[in-house]
């Protein structure tokens, strides 16, 4: 539970919010680069946006993102 509070807390301050906001376009840019690469590319870069991907969720991307971007 300290963690959620922590995170939850962390919802307040916009470098937060533009900090989780860089990783999720680092998630977005692994995912475009995964069409260019070979086997070994695509498995080193599916490692990075699954780690990308549960910082977001730790983080609750989706209610940060709405309350300091507007975005649905």
């Amino acid at each position: 539970m300290e963690q959620e509070e922590s995170i939850k807390q962390l919802h307040n301050y916009e470098a937060f919010a533009e900090f989780v906001a860089y990783i999720y376009e680092m998630r977005e840019t692994a995912i475009r680069q995964m069409r260019d690469k070979g086997d070994s590319g695509v498995m080193q870069l599916s490692g990075e946006a699954v780690a990308c991907d549960e910082i977001l969720r730790l983080a609750n991307w989706e209610e940060l993102r709405v309350r300091h971007f507007g975005r649905n």
